[in-house]
């Protein structure tokens, strides 16, 4: 594993870049932060749900 040395300031610096493009890919998507809320809600639920359906395959469904 490769281990990073940082003084405060250079560590300072790497958070700022971090935030910055994270800010610069959140404003590339085009979306409200209440439309991204909206999307992560839905995700989030989707993954609580359970992994098997109660009915069995059906082959003509795409």
């Amino acid at each position: 594993m490769k281990t990073h040395e940082f003084t405060y300031q250079t560590f300072l610096e790497h958070v700022k870049q971090f935030i910055d493009a994270g800010t610069e890919f959140f404003h590339a998507l085009g979306v409200s932060e209440d439309e991204l809320g909206v999307f992560a809600d839905a995700a989030f639920n989707l993954d609580r749900k359970s992994r098997t359906s109660p009915d069995k395959p059906d082959a003509t469904a795409s």
